[in-house]
């Protein structure tokens, strides 16, 4: 399992990641752009949830081109100065949208 900050999530080491069926959670910049989360690109920062919630979305594209998939976990936590987004291990092929009522935890 490798936990990283925002800073290293980059396509290259995600696919390597993703190909040797490693585990991870990276915290995501509120600029990336994400595909399938709504049915047109959208930056991040426009999908965070209400404070005190959380979303996820399943099976979402990273970046300008969209073509690594991963689960996407966003949180607004109460007392937090800025929401949480980060991108998981992709291990639901679906694309729906699953709504969470708990902040998220690591």
């Amino acid at each position: 399992m490798l936990l990283a900050h925002r800073g290293f999530a980059n396509h290259q080491l995600v696919r390597w990641l993703q190909n040797s069926n490693w585990h991870y959670c990276f915290r995501l910049p509120s600029d990336v752009t994400l595909h399938g989360a709504i049915r047109h690109p959208i930056e991040l920062k426009y999908l965070y949830p209400a404070k005190s919630e959380a979303i996820v979305y399943h099976d979402v594209g990273l970046w300008f081109d969209g073509e690594l998939r991963c689960n996407i976990v966003l949180a607004n936590i109460k007392g937090v100065r800025e929401p949480l987004g980060s991108a998981r291990t992709n291990a639901l092929q679906s694309s729906k949208k699953t709504n969470c009522t708990s902040a998220l935890h690591g």
